[in-house]
């Protein structure tokens, strides 16, 4: 049909090819009717010619047709095939090969051939109806076997016709041999023809193998490929079936077939059969490379041979459907390699702002799919407290699968198989059909073929698991590569998944103590302030407590800071126990913690308040040694107390410290007068450390008389603060205001200086007479002290032996390591010790013997209550002789009192009946006198009878 399109466009143009279409009713274009893969019924053919005789005026139109076929490149792979034949002769031997390329409803054959003449016949099949310009047409086309080969056209007589009503058509046909007619211009013009026909199937197939270049539609191509065979062979049918991949559907491509199904149901039979095997008569041609074998290519052409031409025409087709099909797997192999690599950098995006395990899982799982060509991904976390995998990211799944799997959970325990995995996590894929018993179930919950699973681990460790699932099988030979994708996305999940634990540390740490896990002061801040705003929308009152343990840092300097963070631990526990629910607590720092109570009144949350201070009353024990602690809370209640945190916050540490100074263990009530005592307390604090600067201390000296000898033994020095509004304060007016506020070293530090320095003076004229110092229970397990010592003696020339520090029991009753290594150090410098305050603290005389000490201070306390009856003074003596050290009664205010020291053997008295104490210019005086003897004879008598130990040893 393509030939006589372009005929009558030739003799008429468009217009005279539109006016053909309509006479001939043509329902198809002129450019579909132009293919050449598209065949034509006998009655299209011959309502075409007629219409086209009509138009031309042309009564034998059909033999002019075919007459131009050399003209066009139609037939182009034909001409050539043709002429592969070598002649005339050859051609029209082979005419009954040759004719059905032109059409299937008529049989030629060659009767009679001869070397310059033959004899054919034509029949056309039953029911079609012969007509004259069928005939024609055969003539056209045969004549035009001479110009094949540079030949005048061959003549052609029809003395018989099918018209006529003739059995068959006969054609008898003559020409001149070739040999006798190739020269000059008709040979030119024979190889001229031959290579434009030869030009035109090289075309055809550079114009297929251009395709595989530039257009990257498999599909497309291979097409292409089947109506360009069409056009090179023409055969009636065409069909290529090719599997793209291992497991991969067939991909079927066919021209000349009724439908699409049964194009489908060939293809399929024609990739079963055996390689060599017959097939339904069809020209079979193996579509396969190097690499692979893809499918087959076959022309139809039923009850026709083919030539051997073709068969090699077919091939290159055949070749060039192969490398288009390696093209598009290795192009469809990169595009996958850069949709993986675009799903993981999405991914990695994607991780990048993500701040929780939750959020994690769910990119995750929505990133499966894109990585490894997967219908739905899903994501379990591992929940190392319930030692189960529970689902946290879920996409691509039905909506009924979607919720089914929200509330899914792994339990070690329940599933063998789970465990055996978290125990030797490794990727793998499970099919539905292979399931063990313990899993059938769940994994038909999925409603899909294939599970890919991979673990999601960190340094080794296990936090969870990811799958993609498919709802069709994996082929096996991509079993690798997808589980090597998979890895690399869950690897970057666990890379997130542990910055995510991190973030998450660090934001609790934010938010909690790390010791003791409370929350800490920031947080605490946000649940008053929650309880605040909640207060004035349902009228419930919160209340604030600060609880401050007492004397903690001493557990600290005696028991080290592990025995005091283990207090703490134990003390949190023990205000957690004493709470209600709904209540909270927080470390606010050191040793202080805030409680948090929901609806209380004034005389509630006192009552709360008692509870907690009863609780933390039980010694704590710590490695077998029980430490008391107990606690000052300060209780601030909303809004009498304060409209805001920071005013309840301040109002509760205001009445904390008024417990502390009321004796401590204690709770209180804020009073609004509290807030000037703070701010007393306060400015006080900040005097005594410009007092430090400005050397606003002094020093006053008290003795300590031998009762033996009546003369000074040694004077204590005493520090006085002249305050420049307050005047003179007394130690106990700041001394506890310094060891609060951590300055009790430096008070320690000026005192020995200074005191030092005095002594040096007196020493010339007294060179027995060693001076006292008292040092407050936190120095003395600080180095520092030590230091201190050194520089006093250093600076003011006196020797060692004229210092003695005075240590209070306090200090002495838990002596941690740090205390005995300073303690000893001082010793060591030849420096001697004494016990102050002996028996207020239950001492055990063994401790003595630990420290070193060369003498005991007896209380005052003891001293001033004894009488002969019940006094303890004298067991104390006995017991310390026996340790062979000096026995000082402190606190001597009476003739009874000395008397009764004197007669329990005491060694040295102190107190203001002796002396009080004065300022540094009249200490000389005060060593030259006889103090005892200044009070009478009575007073002098009772020091000479004094049984007193003068004889030992000082140090």
């Amino acid at each position: 049909m393509c030939l006589t399109i372009r005929y009558v466009r030739e003799q008429a143009g468009d217009a005279g090819v539109a006016r053909v279409l309509a006479l001939a009713g043509e329902e198809r274009t002129a450019a579909e009717l132009e293919d050449e893969c598209r065949w034509s019924t006998y009655e299209q053919k011959i309502a075409l010619w007629e219409a086209a005789a009509l138009v031309l005026d042309d009564p034998v139109v059909s033999r002019h047709v075919g007459e131009s076929a050399l003209r066009h490149s139609v037939g182009a792979s034909l001409r050539v095939l043709l002429r592969a034949l070598g002649s005339p002769r050859l051609v029209l031997s082979n005419i009954a090969k040759t004719s059905p390329k032109f059409s299937t409803v008529a049989t030629m054959e060659a009767l009679d051939v001869q070397r310059s003449s033959a004899v054919v016949t034509y029949e056309l099949h039953a029911p079609k109806e012969p007509h004259f310009l069928d005939c024609q047409c055969n003539i056209g086309l045969i004549s035009l076997i001479g110009p094949l080969f540079g030949m005048p056209p061959l003549a052609v007589s029809h003395p018989e016709c099918q018209v006529d009503g003739a059995a068959r058509c006969r054609y008898e046909v003559r020409w001149t041999p070739r040999f006798a007619r190739l020269r000059g211009r008709g040979r030119r013009r024979y190889l001229e023809e031959q290579l434009s026909a030869m030009a035109a199937q090289l075309e055809s197939l550079e114009s297929t193998a251009a395709d595989l270049v530039a257009d990257d539609d498999v599909e497309a191509v291979l097409g292409r490929i089947v109506s360009r065979a069409g056009v090179a062979l023409r055969a009636p049918r065409y069909l290529l079936a090719v599997r793209a991949s291992d497991g991969a559907p067939i991909s079927v491509h066919a021209d000349g077939f009724a439908n699409r199904a049964e194009a489908a149901d060939v293809g399929a039979e024609l990739l079963e059969t055996e390689p060599g095997t017959a097939f339904r008569g069809a020209m079979v041609i193996d579509v396969a490379t190097s690499r692979r074998f893809y499918g087959r290519l076959a022309a139809f052409f039923d009850g026709h041979e083919f030539f051997e031409e073709e068969r090699r025409l077919l091939s290159a087709y055949a070749r060039s459907a192969a490398a288009a099909l390696d093209a598009a797997t290795a192009l469809d192999a990169a595009r996958r390699r850069g949709a993986t690599a675009q799903a993981l950098l999405d991914l990695a995006r994607a991780l990048s702002d993500v701040s929780s395990a939750p959020e994690v899982a769910q990119n995750l799982a929505e990133a499966l799919p894109p990585v490894v060509d997967a219908d739905a991904g899903l994501v379990f976390l591992w929940e190392p407290e319930d030692a189960a995998l529970t689902v946290h990211g879920r996409h691509g799944w039905p909506g009924h699968v979607h919720d089914r799997l929200g509330s899914l959970v792994l339990a070690r325990s329940e599933h063998p198989s789970v465990d055996a995995f978290i125990r030797d996590p490794e990727p793998a894929l499970i099919r539905a059909e292979d399931v063990d018993a313990s899993l059938r179930g769940i994994v038909e919950l999925f409603e899909v073929e294939t599970l890919a699973c991979v673990p999601v681990q960190h340094q080794g460790d296990f936090l969870g698991l990811a799958v993609a699932a498919f709802a069709e099988g994996v082929p096996p030979a991509t079993e690798g590569r997808l589980l090597e994708r998979l890895a690399g996305a869950a690897d970057q999940a666990a890379t997130a998944l542990r910055n995510a634990s991190l973030l998450e540390r660090v934001r609790r740490q934010g938010l909690h103590d790390t010791l003791t896990g409370l929350a800490n002061r920031a947080l605490f801040e946000e649940l008053v302030t929650a309880a605040i705003a909640r207060s004035s929308r349902d009228g419930r009152r919160p209340a604030l407590l600060f609880v401050d343990l007492d004397r903690f840092k001493r557990v600290n300097d005696s028991l080290g800071h592990d025995y005091g963070d283990r207090l703490l631990c134990a003390v949190a526990d023990r205000l957690g126990d004493g709470l209600r629910a709904g209540d909270a607590l927080a470390r606010l720092g050191g040793d202080e913690f805030g409680v948090l109570l929901h609806d209380v009144d004034r005389a509630y949350a006192l009552q709360l308040a008692e509870r907690i201070r009863t609780a933390l009353a039980e010694p704590v024990v710590l490695d077998g040694q029980p430490v008391v602690v107990s606690a000052s809370i300060g209780i601030a209640v909303f809004p009498n107390d304060g409209a805001c945190y920071a005013d309840l916050l301040r109002n509760a540490d205001m009445a904390m410290y008024e417990a502390k100074e009321r004796g401590r263990n204690a709770c209180r009530e804020y009073q609004p007068g509290a807030a000037t005592h703070g701010r007393a307390r306060l400015a006080l604090e900040t005097d005594l450390r410009r007092a430090l600067l400005d050397d606003q201390l002094a020093l006053v000296f008290q003795p300590e008389v031998d009762l033996a000898a009546d003369r000074v033994v040694a004077l204590e020095a005493l520090v006085r603060w002249d305050h420049p509004v307050l005047s003179r304060l007394a130690p106990g007016r700041f001394l506890h205001t310094a060891e609060e506020a951590g300055l009790s070293l430096a008070v320690d530090a000026w005192v020995l200086r200074n005191a030092c320095r005095h002594a040096a003076a007196w020493r010339e004229r007294s060179p027995d007479v060693r001076v006292a110092v008292n040092v407050a229970p936190t120095s003395c397990g600080r180095e520092e002290l030590v230091d201190a010592v050194s520089v006093a003696l250093r600076e003011s020339g006196l020797p060692p032996s004229g210092l003695e520090l005075e240590i209070s029991e306090t200090a002495a009753l838990d002596p941690s390591p740090d205390a005995l290594d300073v303690l000893a150090a001082v010793r060591d410098m030849g420096v001697s010790l004494a016990l102050d305050d002996f028996g207020t603290g239950y001492s055990l005389f063994g401790r003595l013997r630990g420290f070193s000490m060369q003498r005991v201070k007896i209380d005052g306390s003891f001293v001033r209550a004894s009488n002969e009856g019940d006094s303890i003074v004298p067991a104390i003596t006995t017991m310390c002789h026996g340790l062979e050290l000096e026995v000082v009664a402190v606190g001597v205010e009476t003739i009874e009192q000395l008397q009764l020291a004197r007669r329990h053997g005491c060694d040295v008295v102190q107190g203001f009946l002796v002396a009080a104490p004065v300022g540094p210019g009249e200490v000389t005086a005060m060593i030259d006198a006889r103090l005892l003897a200044a009070h009478g004879p009575e007073f002098a008598a009772a020091a000479g009878r004094s049984g007193s130990r003068s004889s030992v040893p000082q140090v």
